[in-house]
């Protein structure tokens, strides 16, 4: 894994980083390739509401 790819695995950990990867990095990583109609779709994606019992 190259150093570039390795220090983006890195900045995950920082709270709110938005991190992209090539598809090239995803493919390593087993990743799928985000499908979202729009960035800002993406971005609210994470705002999902989650019901707790």
């Amino acid at each position: 894994m190259n150093e570039l790819l390795q220090q983006k695995l890195m900045d995950l950990d920082i709270p709110g980083a938005v991190i992209e990867l090539t598809p090239e990095e995803a493919d390593i990583l087993g990743l799928t390739v985000e499908t979202a109609i729009s960035e800002e779709d993406a971005l609210n994606a994470r705002y999902d509401e989650v019901e707790y019992e």
